[in-house]
């Protein structure tokens, strides 16, 4: 907060960088969250590393101009536009045919104008630029706030104030392993409260795999404590994806068929509950997403979406990945044009 200076009347662009699973997007939210109430015109864009490869950045554009003209101020998405914004930025913003043309409209919808803009997951410097255009389009007061995983596309180009999220304290991170494994300030007694320790020192101060692991202890028997404990300690290099597959090997084949569909099938991009899929193979999925949202897997949205993160959405492609090394006999695709590949195959076959 300090360094978006509120008070500081010109524009300014804070850029957060930091590895997978260190809390940007969560430090991006609570930033988002506590200065929306100052602007009148506010965007946040989330994943727009995976929604700039699956829908292109004229997309993006649209998504970011429509969120900050809705005269209802609420983030939704293209697909919900309705007749409540002035015809004429419907009908601009439609019009949009490539990157070009979405700078111009952005230059001109949003010139002048104080803004809160948020884009989250930002991989290339392309992104930000063709998004926000130039800093000196937007209005005095506005405020740009970038999270990557990637410093160096910060340090070109429009200025932009730098902030390293580095890895969270051992004292933190014990309090916040506390709060997911016993849903309490302490745990039960001395015993846990050193097994505790110990899980924390071993697998180090990233708040995803705590929050993971924590979740997964959560009213467990002290055997599984000790038995996840030396999981953890013969992982070499502290794998961020071996640490998380404790939690998914514990899953049932059900909870398992979900975590995968939702990792590989990208529901959780879309914002998409998928039950209904579930439900024909007699899942119960809404018991089952409960105990995948439980144990921080993923997270369901206030509109009934999913949202998985992306080193969880990784593990669950690296497991189906691992199944067979030809695509064709794997249980799941996601990249479109290996699935055209496979069904060409096929089609030449029959």
């Amino acid at each position: 907060m300090e360094l978006l200076d509120y008070d500081f009347g010109c524009v300014r662009c804070l850029g957060i960088h930091g590895p997978a699973a260190i809390g940007k997007t969560t430090l991006a939210k609570a930033l988002f969250d506590q200065l929306i109430s100052n602007f009148d015109w506010y965007c946040f864009l989330q994943d727009v590393r995976g929604s700039s490869r699956r829908h292109g950045l004229v997309f993006l554009q649209k998504k970011l101009l429509f969120d900050i003209l809705d005269e209802t101020k609420s983030m939704i998405d293209i697909d919900d536009i309705d007749d409540e914004r002035p015809t004429d930025d419907i009908n601009d913003i439609n019009d949009i045919n490539d990157i070009d043309d979405g700078m111009m409209v952005i230059r001109k919808k949003l010139h002048g104008k104080k803004v809160l803009i948020v884009l989250d997951d930002v991989d290339h410097r392309e992104q930000f630029e063709k998004l926000v255009g130039k800093i000196n389009w937007l209005g005095t007061g506005s405020r740009v706030v970038i999270t990557t995983r990637n410093k160096s596309i910060l340090e070109s180009g429009e200025k932009i104030i730098l902030y390293e999220l580095r890895e969270i304290n051992s004292n933190q991170a014990l309090q916040l392993f506390i709060n997911h494994a016993f849903k309490e300030e302490s745990p039960r007694d001395d015993y846990y409260d050193r097994l505790s320790r110990d899980i924390v020192s071993t697998i180090g101060g990233l708040p995803l795999i705590i929050k993971v692991i924590g979740s997964f202890l959560r009213g467990k028997h002290e055997t599984i404590w000790k038995d996840t404990l030396e999981k953890l300690r013969s992982i070499d290099n502290k794998d961020v994806h071996w640490m998380l597959k404790i939690s998914f090997d514990a899953l049932n084949f059900k909870q398992k068929q979900i975590f995968l569909d939702i990792a590989c099938l990208s529901f959780h991009e879309e914002e998409i509950n998928a039950s209904y899929m579930w439900e024909d193979c007699n899942f119960f999925p809404q018991i089952e997403i409960e105990v995948l949202s439980s144990l921080s897997l993923i997270h369901i949205r206030e509109n009934g979406g999913l949202w998985m993160h992306d080193m969880l959405k990784d593990l669950g492609r690296h497991i189906v990945h691992e199944e067979n090394l030809d695509p064709g006999k794997r249980s799941r695709l996601w990249i479109s044009e290996e699935a055209m590949d496979i069904l060409k195959t096929r089609e030449v076959l029959q």
